[in-house]
């Protein structure tokens, strides 16, 4: 089945192939709305992947589109992608030896029709040391992840426990996304 997808995440686009999607991958060029903090960061995620998968889906009304997007929360705080070497070390900092919430929400778009979720996982980071941090960095992994690690590839070091669900942690609740798409399938047969 084909599936557009209003992302770049080479994550997102890995998980939907390992699924046997043809994936068309058509990013959201549109800049996000910030983040206003009386905003829960549940409803602020699930906002970011419904803007992302109406903006691509309204030129393709005849196909299934997905937009998605992943934020880290610590003590209420949304952490976003490390800016720069200085803000990694900043955030590696604060979630060591710490629990955070990793929210992940996917909307899908179909036949003017859309499914919006969030999947909430908690993860801890074991207690890291200036020369864990250092090495991660070096390996060039946290340049492009929210909350600066990716627990698929090498970061999977640094996590001492996840609670969830493994595939939203990585970028997208595949077996909720599955379930949903076929929920939008028998709407239109």
């Amino acid at each position: 089945m084909k599936l557009v997808l209003a992302s770049k995440s080479p994550r997102r686009y890995d998980l939907l192939k390992s699924q046997g999607f043809k994936v068309v991958v058509l990013p959201c060029l549109e800049s996000e709305p910030p983040y206003d903090c009386k905003e829960k960061i549940e409803d602020y995620v699930k906002a970011l992947a419904y803007f992302k998968a109406r903006f691509v889906a309204q030129n393709l009304p005849q196909e299934i589109v997905l937009g998605a997007d992943t934020i880290i929360e610590f003590n209420g705080e949304v952490i976003g992608k490390p800016k720069n070497y200085e803000h990694y070390l900043e955030i590696m900092h604060k979630l060591s030896g710490k629990e955070h919430k990793v929210h992940t929400a996917y909307a899908l778009c179909y036949m003017s029709h859309v499914i919006a979720n969030v999947v909430t996982s908690v993860v801890k980071m074991k207690d890291l040391t200036d020369e864990d941090i250092e090495a991660y960095w070096q390996t060039g992994e946290p340049k492009d992840k929210a909350g600066g690690y990716g627990i698929q590839g090498k970061g999977a070091n640094l996590i001492a426990t996840y609670q969830g669900d493994l595939s939203s942690i990585i970028g997208l609740p595949i077996k909720d996304v599955m379930h949903d798409i076929e929920v939008l399938q028998d709407r239109f047969k």
